[in-house]
């Protein structure tokens, strides 16, 4: 087995047994609704695309989550330090099971997908497979997560801006795209461009191949 493949393999390991430890604890404390949440959805995904060796699905998840998760960890910074809650992160330290599971999704699943393929370039179908990604958290969350929960910033940017931007349920997969997904898609090429050229892909990913 290549170095690679042997990386790739316990990285694989660790996030699905992170995706485990977030489901007990779902089930435990019976947060169903937290399985909408995008960032507790992305061990998973990231399980499969190392065990895998996915790259497209490990950089797509990369470029969808990673600024939400970047951003989830300086509002729970400011608010240890200041006493300020933004983006109402003090619920997410209503106990300490939840704090400790969400500290440790947040800061150690896109940082630890990124840092093992740090020097590959993501192609432009891993924009493919983080619109469907998100995509398919949109719809499901539309459908059964309950409203009032505002799960995502579906139906209420207020938590996040201050305000209420109107119709913003119909823009969100424009939002996310532009906002989240673009940016960090190009700093994966940024970060990648001087140690590495594009990445080969394996026959699993033929079928997106041009």
């Amino acid at each position: 087995m290549e170095k690679r493949n042997k990386i790739y393999l316990f990285v694989g390991i660790y996030f699905a047994l992170l995706g485990l430890a977030y489901l007990v604890h779902m089930f435990r404390t019976e947060s169903y609704v937290g399985l909408f949440w995008s960032c507790n959805i992305a061990p998973i995904l990231f399980s499969i695309g190392f065990l895998t060796e996915n790259m497209r699905l490990i950089k797509g998840t990369i470029n969808y989550i990673f600024l939400p998760n970047l951003v989830f960890m300086i509002c729970t910074i400011i608010y240890f330090t200041t006493s300020i809650s933004l983006v109402r992160i003090d619920i997410a330290f209503d106990t300490i099971p939840n704090g400790i599971m969400g500290v440790w999704i947040h800061l150690l699943s896109a940082n630890v997908a990124l840092f093992y393929t740090r020097k590959i370039k993501p192609d432009k179908h891993s924009l493919i497979y983080a619109a469907t990604i998100f995509l398919i958290i949109f719809i499901f969350t539309l459908i059964l997560a309950p409203e009032s929960q505002n799960v995502n910033f579906l139906q209420s940017t207020k938590p996040i801006l201050g305000f209420d931007i109107p119709f913003f349920t119909i823009l969100w997969p424009l939002f996310v795209f532009f906002v989240l997904i673009i940016p960090t898609y190009l700093s994966q090429i940024a970060l990648a461009k001087k140690k590495s050229s594009l990445f080969r892909l394996p026959q699993r990913d033929k079928i997106f191949k041009e």
